[in-house]
């Protein structure tokens, strides 16, 4: 399954909208724009990736590249899923860096208004992997900043290789 990434603005009173694909992962809703989103698919074979993070579930075929691929629940300290065939995978674009996603499930596509999104300042000081929090119908959503999530380390910090 494909999702295009779409934006759209209102100029009338300067207010933005923004189109999120919503997911839930380790039973927390959370929220991506579709900006940063190249695609979703469905579980496919991985790649173990030896003395990697706990949270690198390993390296994905994408398009004829490697895509490492992550458990964000792990990645955020939430409890996981099991895997299945339907278990889906969030591909994530930030500045030409490219990260695969594993998530609960996929909950749907929701506009969010600029004016919605609530705590920007306090998730920004703080270097989270959140930008902001909403209120939708579904609840409320944090929205994942892209930027962290392919920022992520592939590798435990203070590993090096030795020449």
């Amino acid at each position: 399954m494909g999702v295009d990434a779409v934006a759209s603005s209102t100029i009338q009173g300067f207010q933005f909208a923004e189109e999120i694909l919503i997911c839930r992962v380790g039973g927390v809703l959370t929220g991506l724009g579709l900006s940063h989103i190249e695609r979703t698919i469905s579980l496919v074979a991985i790649q173990p990736m030896p003395s990697s993070a706990d949270y690198v579930v390993g390296l994905m075929n994408f398009a004829g590249s490697s895509l490492p691929v992550i458990d964000l629940a792990m990645r955020l300290g939430l409890p996981t899923s099991p895997y299945t065939l339907d278990t889906p995978i969030i591909v994530c674009l930030y500045e030409r860096q490219r990260m695969g996603m594993i998530v609960q499930d996929i909950v749907g596509i929701r506009t969010l208004q600029d004016q919605d999104q609530q705590l920007t300042d306090e998730f920004s000081r703080y270097g989270t992997a959140f930008c902001a929090s909403a209120h939708t119908d579904l609840g409320l959503v944090l929205m994942l900043d892209a930027a962290w999530l392919t920022q992520s380390e592939l590798y435990p910090i203070g590993t090096t290789r030795e020449h």
